[in-house]
């Protein structure tokens, strides 16, 4: 039976989604991967184990109601409870960078119940130095349709790590840095098999949520800004996607984001602390430089500098020719554009001739021959 539990912490953005996207399905005949339907187990977790599960900020984006979470939640504990009584498995792997977040007596239930039903748990933490973790943070932030930025980005180390410190032996808990030079093979899947003591050899290697580009970054930054409608169901949710996707696609040989633009937002506050439990040592504030300039909130709002032509060559690819140079009404267009192409592959275009302009349906009609489904409209008689 399953004797071991090995918990992959995080933190964000330290390579988490590529282990989790090349482990789910993992199964060696000895270690196997939680059998969640998401390779990320942070809402698996968090929902079965926070005190308020209906606070979590994935259940908010999808518009979740309370019975709807209580119900996931009760899925999520029997899934778990079968694979901790599995008889032909010895150890069980669990990865979610958002379990450190659970609250004080979530953790405390989440570690009660993982020893009910195993004699070992391990934790395998990997931890950005404050500078870049800032940097990758705050882009993540604006993919996820952040307006408003922190004055300080907190790397949070403490609030990760010492509940699990303090409960487990130091032989139990890997807190390792992040960084292609200190990696196994400069790969973190590489690094998290060797770390956890599996066949790195048997699984994919993959890259997934790499950087955006200056131009991207300051696009979807003045989008946040101008539209709030892009989280509350899952079609607004999975167009907001498709933007990303879209703009992320068209400026990538943009220049990249300088990371000492970030240095003003850097918390270093926490250094002492991984040096002292963890024996851990990042470059602290003095040593690095931003040379002058700008705010990072200035910089940001600044789109000068963006060529406006991959927006519109997109555009005109969809079927829509606009004559605005007005960036805020390009990606805005482009994200109705997103609208109308999720809407349809979640069947929720009704359309009703009689009630609207033919130009409008005109319109329509188009979006849904470039989303590439054949829509029979018929007009009601009068």
């Amino acid at each position: 039976m399953v004797n071991e539990v090995i918990l992959h912490i995080g933190m964000h953005k330290t390579g988490s989604t590529s282990i989790q996207n090349c482990l789910k399905g993992y199964d060696d005949g000895t270690t196997f991967y939680a059998r969640f339907p998401e390779a990320n187990h942070s809402a698996a977790i968090r929902g079965a184990f926070s005190t308020r599960p209906e606070d979590y900020h994935q259940w908010r984006k999808l518009g979740l109601a309370r019975p709807e979470i209580m119900h996931r939640r009760t899925k999520y504990r029997k899934q778990l409870i079968r694979d901790l009584t599995r008889p032909d498995r010895d150890r069980l792997l669990i990865s979610g960078e958002g379990i450190g977040f659970l609250d004080e007596q979530g953790k405390q239930d989440l570690l009660a119940f993982l020893r009910q039903h195993v004699d070992t748990v391990r934790v395998v933490c990997y931890v950005r130095p404050p500078l870049e973790f800032a940097a990758s943070y705050l882009q993540q932030q604006i993919k996820t349709g952040k307006r408003a930025l922190p004055d300080k980005v907190k790397t949070d180390y403490r609030k990760r790590l010492a509940f699990f410190s303090e409960q487990l032996s130091p032989q139990q808990i890997s807190v390792k840095a992040f960084g292609r030079e200190t990696l196994h093979q400069g790969c973190v899947v590489s690094d998290f098999c060797r770390t956890v003591g599996i066949d790195g050899t048997k699984v994919p290697k993959s890259r997934v949520n790499t950087s955006l580009s200056a131009p991207a970054l300051k696009l979807l930054h003045a989008f946040n800004r101008s539209n709030p409608c892009f989280e509350g169901d899952p079609v607004v949710h999975q167009a907001h996607h498709l933007l990303i996707h879209w703009i992320d696609e068209d400026y990538r040989s943009g220049p990249s984001v300088e990371k000492s633009r970030f240095l003003a937002l850097a918390d270093f506050s926490e250094l002492p602390y991984l040096r002292d439990q963890f024996g851990l040592h990042f470059e602290p504030a003095h040593s690095q430089s931003d040379h002058g300039a700008p705010s990072f909130d200035a910089w940001l709002k600044d789109t000068n500098d963006i060529d406006p032509t991959p927006l519109k060559q997109r555009l005109q690819a969809l079927g829509v020719h606009s004559k605005s140079q007005s960036f805020c009404f390009l990606i805005n267009r482009l994200y109705y554009q997103a609208v109308a192409t999720t809407a349809v592959r979640h069947r929720q275009v009704r359309i009703q001739p009689e009630t609207i302009s033919w130009g409008l349906l005109w319109d329509t009609m188009k979006s849904l021959t470039v989303a590439g489904t054949r829509t029979l409209l018929r007009r009601k008689d009068p």
